[in-house]
């Protein structure tokens, strides 16, 4: 659990860990990790079923660059997308 500045107590996991951090959904704290750089790889699960509402994933903010790295179908029909930062050209 992180609790208070969540951007310094990631930096702080990250140097005192050699494994990955996983964070699972998506929201404000997700944005806001993306926008400090310190997601390396962004998973996304399209799932075959419309509700026709809902959050959207991102709230507006800073544009951030993603590349497409791979696409996986499943048999169940849900769509796995890896995205990875962009590099700046």
């Amino acid at each position: 659990m992180v609790s208070g500045d969540a951007v310094a107590e990631v930096v702080k996991l990250t140097k005192a860990s050699s494994g990955d951090l996983v964070m699972y959904g998506c929201g404000r704290l997700g944005q806001t990790l993306l926008e400090h750089g310190l997601v390396d790889v962004l998973n996304i699960w399209i799932h075959p079923v419309i509700l026709g509402t809902g959050e959207a994933m991102f709230r507006s903010g800073a544009r951030i660059g993603l590349r497409l790295d791979s696409v996986e179908e499943r048999s169940t029909g849900v769509v796995s997308l890896s995205y990875v930062r962009k590099e700046p050209s």
